[in-house]
């Protein structure tokens, strides 16, 4: 269970990454952002599904 957290933290970061840089959002609502890859992984989504979720809490949170 701990390494697939590990897996799980590993791939979100990577999409944060990616499709997140130089965003600029509330530092509150990055749980938000993250929750919402990660309940799209911990529920057996594909990383594809993953990142477009993440997209969207971005574009509902982004400040600029």
């Amino acid at each position: 269970m701990r390494n697939a957290n590990r897996v799980i933290d590993r791939q979100i970061n990577e999409i944060f990454n990616r499709i997140g840089n130089c965003i600029q959002f509330n530092i509150m609502n990055l749980c938000r952002i993250d929750a919402a890859a990660r309940n799209v992984l911990v529920v057996g989504g594909s990383l594809e599904a993953a990142e477009a979720a993440m997209a969207v809490a971005i574009a509902q949170y982004r400040e600029n």
